[in-house]
This record gives structure tokens, sequence and C-alpha cells, in this order.
């Protein structure tokens, strides 16, 4: 993961707080995440990657400057025989609560627009 802050939650939802993240996830395991993240790694074109690998071959989330955020999910919450099936990787213009709290909120004026790019890509094994 490109972050090198998360987020604090409490039950679930932000605090407010933030905390180093160690972006260096390695392998998954065990390890259960439900993070938003923030502080993202980018390279010198201003991208921020997501790289998962496994047996039947990589996939890369690439995020422009206009998704300061990502939100990572193993589904360890999910009902059983649904947990970790997959893995959910989200960018995200703003944190979670944001409408309450106004954090990193994106808010546009009448007529006004918004844009951000990101890409999917798959390498077969």
């Amino acid at each position: 993961m490109p972050a090198r802050t998360a987020l604090d939650l409490d039950g679930g939802l932000p605090t407010g707080g933030r905390h180093a993240f160690d972006g260096a996830v390695g392998t998954i395991g065990d390890r259960a995440l439900d993070d938003a993240v923030t502080d993202l790694v980018r390279d010198d074109d201003g991208w921020a990657r997501v790289r998962l690998s496994g047996p039947a071959g990589a996939l890369e989330l690439a995020v422009d400057r206009s998704w300061p955020w990502l939100q990572v999910y193993t589904g360890d919450t999910l009902p059983e025989g649904q947990r970790r099936r997959s893995l959910a990787v989200e960018p995200m213009t703003c944190p979670p609560n944001a409408l309450a709290d106004a954090a990193d909120l994106v808010v546009l004026a009448p007529d006004a627009t918004w844009s951000g790019t990101w890409t999917l890509g798959w390498t077969p094994a």
C-alpha cells in the first residue's frame, strides 16, 4: 500500500486522529485490513500504485493526484463463507465521515466540474 498515514478508528468510525501506516504490507496472510489511508507515496509521474500478486498473476491499481485517499478492506467482518474471498481497494477523494467533519471534502460550486483518473491493470502469471 503506497501510504504512510491511516485514520484512527473506534468501532469502524473515524475519531479525527491519524497514525503512521506501514505501507509495506507484504503478504497479507491473516492481517485484517479495514483502513482509510492517505499521505500516498507517488511516483515521479504523480501516480500512487497499489500492487497485488498471487499465483494467478498481478494486479495494479494506479491513482492520480485527484485521489489522496485509499480504503483497503480484507473482508474479515463479512459473514462466514464470504470472508477473504477478495480484497477491496477503493480510491477516495476524502476520508470516511467527511460530510460530517469536512476533512478533505471536495465541494463544487454550481456548474463546476471535477475529474480524476485511475487505472486498473492485470498481468496473468
